[in-house]
């Protein structure tokens, strides 16, 4: 298991940013659970080398601080995956 998730810290890498993500890009997450459905999200913003901000629609009710999560999706025709955990959940 990634250290980054087993620690709480969400290390936003050179390659992170290398993938140039817009707010409004469509993610695909994943509760870090065996056989766990994905959901999608959108990407709302990140601060480097802190966190990644999503709208989380269909799971918002069932995400909890301390989940962890492998967020998914493509740019381009490079695909990318990195792991995270919630930190703090919001209703707007």
């Amino acid at each position: 298991m990634n250290n980054n998730l087993q620690t709480g810290k969400l290390e936003i890498s050179d390659d992170f940013l290398a993938l140039q993500l817009q707010v409004g890009d469509a993610l695909q997450l994943q509760a870090d659970a065996p056989n766990q459905p994905r959901a999608h999200a959108k990407l709302l913003g990140y601060l480097t080398q802190q966190s990644v901000i999503v709208a989380l629609p269909s799971l918002q009710s069932q995400v909890q601080i301390g989940d962890g999560f492998v967020l998914r999706g493509f740019v381009g025709n490079t695909s990318y995956e990195f792991y995270s955990r919630v930190l703090s959940v919001s209703d707007l």
